[in-house]
């Protein structure tokens, strides 16, 4: 059924072109990722709590601009707020071997396109995920979802070996233009694409506005558990995230080359992820997935702070680590990919999804920032504990909600249907 399903999935050709789009971005921020605290720490000697900040303002602009940008994403074309967004990183990115290129490259000038990625990111995410449900419509949607997941990850798996033999060649930040073509890239197939790209006309006070979707997070009881839970998975990942270069790098002696190259197993986890996600959702439905991957989450987790005193050889162990968090979380995702778009009103969607973001992601960048402290004040492993800590605390939104019974979104909690979300792409 999984299989027929993807079949009908890539028979529409615009989810084809939203696919290869989603493969490239996928690179794209993959490598970006990567690189900025590698060239933090190997080329700039920065700290763990500077590698914390930098991760910081990568995720900050949810925070500041996240619930405004769910207001323009209703009222604007989601095509070119994606095309705009996926540019503007590019020539952002470049600006870094440039500065590199000519001897002027310092810590401030990545900190602040670090930042200004982060700001189009915003952007670009918040179009991406209202832009999804009017290309396949919502049967397709957890389907869909996966698929994306898959290209991310097929791409993505050869990005950190690309990145990481690319470092032995050239310079760090010479590595960044593997992010710089990838976003090009997915501007093209974006502008390729076609899909109902309607616009809501303004209801009211644009404050008012920018409040909405969070007011409804709130008021939604289902909706308030999962955004919780998500808040606790990705607050502790930041939280231990600026460890652990500096763990991997300072403390198991891993060379920064292998360190990007380990990356592969990461997507090769999302990857996996992106085909079993679906079929154990009909398994387990959505509340005991997410229930399932939040208990035996820490498990995995433990593997890297742990990784010097296992047997065998630590970059093993980073390796599983980073294969089974990344896993993890493809099935976290795709356990709600359609419960935003069946309870949200459907001419709230950006606004809703917004609001969702602006708790799960603007979090981030403060539980990034303590991390980074704590690891500097009392060492890499125990932002890498508390990370598996809240990562198992994230089970318990959902376990006191009803949603830990859910299988699927119950019809009558969802919103009045609307008929962009019925009728995939035009052809």
């Amino acid at each position: 059924m999984d299989r027929a399903g993807a079949a009908s999935v890539f028979k529409l050709p615009n989810f084809r072109r939203f696919w290869v789009s989603a493969a490239f971005e996928g690179v794209g921020d993959t490598t970006a990722r990567t690189m900025f605290p590698l060239i933090a720490v190997s080329v700039l000697g920065a700290s763990a709590f500077e590698v914390g900040l930098l991760n910081s303002l990568g995720l900050i602009a949810f925070l500041l601009v996240g619930l405004p940008t769910g207001v323009l994403v209703d009222r604007w074309r989601k095509r070119w707020i994606m095309i705009a967004a996926s540019v503007l990183r590019a020539l952002m990115l470049l600006s870094l071997p440039v500065a590199f290129l000519v001897d002027v490259l310092a810590l401030w000038q990545l900190l602040l396109v670090t930042a200004l990625v982060g700001v189009a990111d915003v952007f670009f995410t918040t179009a991406h995920s209202t832009a999804l449900p009017r290309v396949v419509g919502d049967d397709l949607l957890s389907l869909a979802a996966a698929r994306l997941h898959s290209a991310q990850s097929v791409i993505g798996m050869a990005t950190p070996a690309v990145v990481g033999v690319m470092l032995r060649i050239v310079s760090a930040p010479a590595a960044l233009l593997v992010s710089v073509a990838s976003y090009l890239l997915s501007a093209s197939s974006i502008l390729r694409t076609r899909f109902s790209d309607s616009t809501t006309a303004p209801e009211g006070p644009f404050w008012q506005e920018t409040m909405a979707g969070i007011h409804f997070l709130v008021k939604e009881r289902h909706l308030r558990a999962l955004s919780l839970s998500s808040v606790l998975l990705n607050a502790g990942a930041m939280f231990g995230n600026a460890a652990t270069v500096v763990f991997a790098l300072g403390q198991l002696g891993i060379d920064a080359a292998t360190y990007a190259m380990l990356g592969t197993l990461g997507a090769a986890g999302a990857l996996c992820g992106s085909f079993i996600a679906v079929p154990l959702l009909r398994i387990w439905g959505i509340g005991k997935s997410k229930i399932i991957v939040s208990a035996t989450t820490p498990l995995i987790l433990a593997a890297y702070p742990m990784a010097g005193n296992l047997p065998f050889f630590p970059e093993l162990w980073v390796g599983i680590s980073s294969f089974g968090w990344a896993l993890a979380m493809v099935l976290h995702s795709v356990a709600g990919a359609d419960v935003i778009p069946r309870l949200a009103p459907p001419h709230m969607l950006g606004r809703v999804t917004a609001g969702y973001r602006f708790f799960i992601i603007g979090m981030m960048p403060l539980a990034s920032v303590i991390g980074g402290a704590v690891a500097s004040a009392y060492g890499p492993e125990i932002a890498l504990w508390g990370w598996a800590l809240l990562a198992l605390l994230s089970a318990a939104p959902i376990v006191c909600s009803p949603v830990r019974s859910w299988r699927a979104v119950p019809e009558e909690l969802q919103a009045p249907d609307s008929p962009s979300l019925h009728s995939p792409e035009s052809k």
